[in-house]
């Protein structure tokens, strides 16, 4: 090797840290396991089938890029795939937060991809679904460090997309994720990167978020992104990099100040502030 330290980072790894660095050093460290829910496997499992729809029997088909159109085979394949999809998951699932069984989560699921392909699906001019990229961030004299993912889905039309199927509309609170999103902060930076080897160029930095929620229910929003939120994201994980770097430290900053620092949410409550301390 080099002698220089090598970090490879997802935008998921930078939201479990935001969540609670402590938290997240626990769960990186293998001491705790962050386990299934329901409501994640539902998601996944909506999230797969749309995958399925989308993909090609032929990649090269990609290089004319023409509308989907909806139609009764269509439908019935999207409902297919979540079924094979959701019988596959569904024994992974350990903590039943949400919806209680099997057959909720199959009715749930099929009124969201019922919405999905109503709303979102007809006119779509898929580009690359599922479209991998690892690129180099920066490098210094001491690192070496890499953005890695996958972007749901490059449209011709719309841009970076990526779906959401949770329980709530979200959209609501846009003004957050537009201060502080990272998913679409990490994935314009990666489309700038990846230039040269997509099919055309986007010049707007943006990337469209299509949140199904409910049982009907289909937002949108669109966050804008420039050159200067790359900036920014190149010193954050500069920080968290040096963080990791520093293996003396045995405990990270704790962050109690949210949802997830809960009995039911937090995977590590029994070692943290579950624990007695006194007495």
């Amino acid at each position: 090797m080099d002698g220089k330290w090598h970090h490879i980072w997802h935008q998921s790894d930078l939201k479990t840290f935001e969540m609670c660095p402590e938290r997240a050093r626990k769960i990186w460290a293998g001491e705790v396991s962050d386990p299934e829910s329901d409501a994640a496997v539902l998601g996944t499992a909506c999230h797969n089938a749309v995958e399925r729809l989308l993909l090609p029997a032929d990649p090269d088909s990609y290089n004319h890029c023409y509308p989907v159109e909806r139609c009764e085979e269509s439908y019935d394949l999207l409902h297919d795939y979540f079924e094979q999809e959701l019988t596959e998951l569904s024994p992974s699932i350990e903590k039943w937060n949400s919806y209680g069984s099997v057959d909720k989560m199959r009715s749930m699921g099929t009124s969201k991809l019922d919405a999905w392909y109503e709303e979102i699906y007809n006119g779509l001019t898929p580009m690359h679904v599922e479209l991998p990229f690892k690129k180099l961030l920066f490098e210094d004299d001491e690192r070496v460090v890499h953005m890695e993912g996958r972007i749901d889905l490059i449209d011709s039309n719309l841009g970076i997309v990526d779906w959401k199927f949770p329980k709530r509309d979200y959209t609501r609170d846009k003004w957050q994720y537009d201060r502080w999103d990272v998913q679409s902060t990490v994935y314009s930076w990666a489309v700038d990167q990846m230039k040269g080897e997509l099919k055309r160029d986007f010049e707007e930095h943006a990337m469209t978020f299509f949140v199904v929620h409910g049982k009907s229910g289909v937002s949108q929003m669109r966050i804008d992104r420039s050159p200067q939120d790359w900036e920014f994201l190149k010193r954050k994980v500069e920080a968290l990099s040096r963080l990791v770097e520093r293996s003396d430290m045995e405990v990270w900053t704790l962050n109690d100040a949210g949802w997830w620092c809960s009995e039911k949410w937090a995977p590590c409550w029994h070692l943290c502030k579950g624990k007695e301390t006194y007495g």
